[in-house]
């Protein structure tokens, strides 16, 4: 069984509440692309991150999974988390101080912030047969990380072929 620092297992029974925090999305001005149509924006000090808007956002909380796509806003801090590998129930997007998981970083630019990105597959068997893919953005300017785990199949929750991928490319900051 693999550990996983991300925390993208089945560890809670609850389904997250679709009630947004208080320090939740905010209307902001932006420098990355249009939206795709039905996303929204979710900010967190400084920085947007474009989801589709049927996603729930709530504050993090430590977990190893969701059943429905959820973006998490925080933790303020680092707080590293260990869930033992199972298959995912749905998509998870942190913008918070969780450490950076992967080997390889690619040092790279989103929408003009500076970011060191490491991707991630894991495949799962059986049942599911899904591809997972993680993927971890730490913006040292911005003195925080995100990490993005999504389902390259529609069977996971807020899965779809390429996801994970075009959220990351939607991080920005924001005013």
């Amino acid at each position: 069984m693999a550990i996983s620092s991300m925390g993208f297992a089945a560890c809670t029974g609850t389904p997250p509440s679709k009630t947004a925090p208080t320090s939740a999305p905010t209307t902001s001005t932006s420098t990355s692309s249009p939206l795709p149509a039905g996303w929204e924006t979710v900010t967190y000090h400084g920085v947007g991150i474009d989801v589709p808007n049927n996603w729930a956002v709530e504050l993090w909380r430590p977990t190893c999974g969701v059943a429905v796509p959820t973006v998490f806003i925080g933790p303020a801090k680092p707080f590293a988390i260990a869930c033992a590998s199972d298959p995912p129930m749905g998509a998870e997007v942190v913008l918070g101080a969780l450490p950076m998981s992967g080997s390889k970083t690619v040092s790279t630019k989103l929408n003009g912030i500076m970011a060191y990105v490491a991707t991630q597959y894991e495949v799962y068997h059986g049942n599911l047969g899904a591809t997972i893919t993680n993927i971890w953005v730490s913006l040292p300017t911005k003195d925080m990380n995100i990490s993005v785990s999504v389902g390259e199949s529609p069977a996971i929750p807020g899965g779809a072929p390429g996801r994970a991928e075009q959220i990351v490319q939607t991080i920005h900051q924001v005013s």
